[in-house]
């Protein structure tokens, strides 16, 4: 099927010309212009294939223009950049085979059609003076609700615009992203999708994940000027993301981090009623502040959980924090207030305890693996219990190299297959030991088939029935 392209010039004309058949190549006569006017580049196909090219300024023959399928691109010819009100000189309202609408407005709307990029092309700035979106098909095609900054080209935001984008979000070699205060939304709602840059690190300020069943990815590191909202979908990848502002909240998002260093410098509030996971997941930039873990849910770190100097992590109510790291998974220089939370060490090797006021301190295994746990120097606190063990694995805890004071407030529980060993008697618990199947084995407890129960009491063991006097 021949292709028609037809131009218009401010909106106005009617100057077309057939694509050749052989190569695709077009060449439409007679175009007159005078002044900064706009022109209007598209695929004329009566509801079939769309593409449109969008520029202004045009001083002389435009030669070497490119219509690429399910593609918006924006450009200019002179130094006066390409903008929403430019584009509204002739869209979607007049034909609809241009696949997006332009509106002039307090404030103006650009949106483009589902299953369509908005480029900007090579070494071209658009200012957009408005609100965009990028809307989504959902197909999970590459270019579906893409926002793409070629190579040199430049995207500037102005004040607190909000952009919506669908699909993949590309800085290209030497690209420059201005964010200005505006707010970034990105609802896709298929997998595949990520922020990358290459031009290394890229700067937003608000940012939302809000696409049910979507997951984008962030393939380099970004910085969040302001807050970080995870609403629907997976906020996903392995760079490092640093939130300045002073909220990371969600509804049904999840966060799944696989690896970098997620960072809160500044405090706040942090959290989800959903499960998430991070990678290393660091608190605070040494200068005073406090970040509250909100609503109830699991926070898992793989690699190390670092609470800075000065800063206070209040580590919420119905908390469990799971830190599944080996080696020193949990560095703290700040201060930790456990409130009611859970404090989880979960790994297959061997791993250092941190000295912290924790609620409840539980130790258990990831999978096939025998870890031993080692407290490192310093005073460990629970409010809580201490459980060692989780009746599966033979999990041992030691209370004795490092010589450390530990002070229980309410049980300690150690499960079948399972060590605590204790042999500097630093165990101190104020009020009972409960400990089924267990016997003693020089300051060694070792649960067994025995099924006889024991509480400490005063650094040692009685058998019989419990007694809290």
């Amino acid at each position: 099927m021949t292709q028609n392209v037809r131009v218009k010039v401010d909106g106005l004309g009617n100057f077309a010309a057939a694509c050749s058949s052989a190569d695709g190549t077009f060449t439409v006569p007679g175009v007159s212009f005078s002044g900064d006017t706009v022109m209007t580049v598209y695929l004329d196909t009566n509801g079939g294939a769309k593409a449109v090219f969008v520029t202004r300024s045009v001083v002389a023959d435009l030669a070497g223009i490119k219509l690429y399928q399910n593609r918006v691109i924006v450009s200019h010819e002179d130094i006066i950049p390409m903008t929403i009100a430019g584009m509204n000189a002739y869209d979607g309202g007049d034909d609809a085979d241009i696949p997006f609408i332009a509106t002039v407005g307090a404030p103006s709307t650009l949106t483009v059609n589902p299953e369509t990029e908005f480029w900007i092309w090579t070494g071209k700035t658009f200012i957009p003076g408005g609100n965009i979106t990028l809307n989504s098909g959902g197909s999970g095609n590459n270019w579906d609700g893409s926002f793409h900054v070629d190579n040199n080209a430049v995207f500037t935001a102005q004040g607190a615009e909000s952009h919506s984008v669908g699909g993949k979000w590309t800085l290209d070699a030497g690209a420059t992203f201005i964010a200005a205060s505006s707010t970034f939304t990105f609802t896709a709602t298929t997998s595949g999708k990520a922020i990358t840059s290459a031009n290394g690190p890229v700067t937003f300020w608000n940012v939302a994940i809000n696409g049910v069943g979507g997951d984008m990815s962030v393939n380099v590191d970004t910085t969040i000027g302001g807050t970080l909202s995870v609403l629907e979908g997976t906020l996903s990848g392995a760079s490092n993301v640093t939130v300045n502002g002073t909220n990371l909240t969600g509804g049904n998002g999840a966060i799944a981090m696989t690896g970098g260093t997620f960072k809160l410098p500044n405090g706040g509030t942090f959290g989800s009623a959903v499960d998430w996971s991070f990678y290393d997941l660091s608190f605070g930039t040494g200068t005073v502040a406090t970040t509250t873990k909100t609503a109830s849910s699991t926070i898992s770190i793989a690699g190390v959980l670092t609470i800075l100097t000065n800063h206070v992590l209040d580590a919420g109510t119905s908390t469990t924090w799971k830190l599944t790291g080996a080696g020193t998974p949990f560095i703290k220089t700040g201060t930790l207030i456990a409130s009611t939370s859970v404090f989880r060490y979960e790994t297959t090797a061997a791993t250092n305890v941190t000295a912290a006021d924790y609620a409840q301190l539980e130790f258990t295994s990831s999978g096939a693996g025998t870890p031993t746990y080692t407290f490192l120097s310093g005073t460990f606190t629970t409010s809580r219990d201490l459980v060692v063990g989780d009746s599966s694995h033979a999990i041992t805890v030691n209370v004795t190299t490092n010589d450390p004071t530990l002070s229980v407030s309410r049980n300690v529980i150690i499960t079948s297959g399972a060590t605590l060993d204790n042999q500097c008697g630093k165990l101190r618990v104020r009020k009972s030991y409960r400990e089924q199947y267990c016997r003693r084995m020089d300051h060694r407890y070792k649960c067994d088939d025995r099924k006889r129960i024991f509480y400490y009491r005063s650094k040692q063991f009685h058998a019989g029935t419990r007694d809290d006097a």
